[in-house]
């Protein structure tokens, strides 16, 4: 299958996903405002005694499972494993959508990301250099080799669709914000000119090599205090607050990555364990929604791959994330994304 066929194909199931969540007809506000009212009615339970910061994912996941499995036409199981939330397969597609929740609250800063795992993208992304070192050049960076397969056994191409639902805990009560729906391209279509396999961001959050993970037992972490530090080269560092500088990572030149067969990078990820440990790959990526905006279908005609809606009773969100918010770099330039919020359309339905 060409990567036309793909990008109109992405078009095509974006619009179906989108006309499901927004359509008026649909009870998916109807059961959105449910959610939020419960939430807000039994907050003191969810927060003392559940102890859950997060406390909707699992019902706006089984949201989206009910309304994606009752309005297409499954026509299989998609039996792997690695996969998103949700995975079925269709006529043409196998089609994967993932509920994504985020906090206004604690983290407004993951409003202008798409955040994902290995397990929810097919684009073999070129690694990341996090360091800017002399070195650079020669270590390879940090991969993130994507698990779920670009195409199933019978050639359909695997298509990737987030919604993210955005709302504010503030440890006091619970409110809805707005949702994101995205198409992340498929590896075909990262392969083109506009993309070069190169939209990830950066990496959220790294994995590391654990002891006895490999045969090889120099990739083990090694203690601070047995570190050969003199035999490593420095590449990144921070300030204390006495203006000392201290390296916060080294090249391991001792070894060979065993991924990738480079360079090896040791970190030491919690200062309190005191341990240098190979960074191995990215655990968790994520890009600038602003990146997948601007799509062509395959006719080169232009779409946007990337709808949002408002949500909720319409309770205005609280000072500290309306001043975040005011004044938000989405990677391009710096806009009011307060301002872009109030002024999206409310989600319709019954």
């Amino acid at each position: 299958m060409t990567s036309n066929q793909i990008r109109g194909l992405e078009k095509k199931y974006f619009n179906i996903i989108a006309d499901i969540l927004s359509n008026p007809a649909s009870e998916v506000k109807k059961n959105l405002l449910e959610i939020e009212q419960i939430t807000r009615s039994k907050y003191v339970n969810l927060h003392l005694l559940w102890g859950k910061k997060n406390k909707i994912d699992i019902a706006v996941e089984r949201l989206l499972r009910y309304h994606l499995y009752t309005k297409v036409s499954p026509v299989g199981v998609y039996a792997s494993p690695l996969s998103p939330d949700v995975a079925i397969e269709l006529q043409d597609v196998i089609l994967c959508l993932d509920a994504k929740t985020i906090d206004l609250d604690g983290n407004p800063g993951d409003d202008k990301y798409l955040n994902f795992g290995k397990n929810q993208i097919t684009f073999d992304n070129i690694p990341l250099k996090k360091s800017t070192s002399q070195i650079k050049s020669q270590w390879k960076g940090l991969s993130f080799p994507p698990q779920l397969e670009a195409f199933d056994q019978n050639g359909k191409p695997c298509l990737t669709f987030f919604v993210n639902f955005c709302y504010e805990d503030d440890k006091s009560t619970f409110k809805f914000s707005h949702l994101t729906i995205s198409c992340i391209p498929h590896a075909e279509v990262i392969k083109e000119k506009k993309y070069h396999n190169n939209i990830i961001q950066n990496y959220k959050s790294w994995d590391y090599i654990k002891n006895g993970q490999f045969t090889n037992l120099k990739l083990n972490p090694i203690i601070d205090s047995k570190a050969p530090l003199q035999n490593w080269i420095p590449v990144e560092f921070e300030f204390d607050d006495d203006d000392n500088k201290i390296v916060t990572s080294y090249i391991d030149p001792s070894i060979s990555h065993p991924l990738t067969g480079g360079l090896c990078l040791r970190k030491m990820p919690k200062k309190s364990d005191k341990m240098w440990k190979v960074a191995l790959w990215g655990n968790s990526a994520r890009i600038y929604k602003t990146t997948i905006k601007n799509r062509t279908d395959e006719k080169g005609q232009p779409w946007i791959g990337i709808k949002e809606f408002k949500i909720g009773y319409g309770y205005p969100l609280n000072k500290k994330t309306k001043k975040f918010l005011s004044s938000f770099d989405d990677g391009y330039k710096v806009i009011d994304r307060y301002a872009e919020i109030n002024l999206l359309k409310p989600l319709q339905g019954v």
